[in-house]
């Protein structure tokens, strides 16, 4: 199964890439906790996915601007998947990259729990 959770990851990813909302949101558990840290632009926990669409994901143009990202590896923790890549930011002295680790839980072939782990303060002194 966790082989599984993998390529659903990816899948929706590539969802993500592609700019399918829909098809993202539709991979989430009715009850999903996606949770930010505090030193992040958006902080907080947000709950299901109109919660997440709401309060996160429709904010991110207007808080970080230009946001890209790119995944290097998904690593299989069984019924959890982490993903390492990096968050690329057009600042204002130029680009900048910020690693990141997404780590995923998943119940039932359905994306459960989100937490993010980045340099926030790179971050934020790159789009301040």
């Amino acid at each position: 199964m966790s082989q599984q959770n993998v390529e659903t990851t990816k899948k929706m990813y590539a969802d993500f890439a592609q700019g399918d909302i829909p098809a993202v949101l539709g991979s989430f558990d009715a009850d999903i906790v996606w949770a930010e840290p505090a030193g992040s632009l958006i902080p907080g926990e947000f709950h299901g996915p109109q919660g997440v669409l709401e309060n996160f994901v429709m904010k991110i143009p207007a808080t970080y601007g230009q946001l890209g990202m790119v995944t290097k590896d998904f690593i299989d923790g069984g019924d959890q998947v982490v993903v390492l890549g990096e968050y690329t930011l057009a600042g204002k002295d130029g680009q900048v990259n910020a690693p990141f680790a997404h780590v995923w839980k998943l119940k039932d072939g359905k994306f459960s729990r989100y937490d993010d782990y980045t340099d926030t303060a790179l971050i934020a002194g790159t789009v301040k």
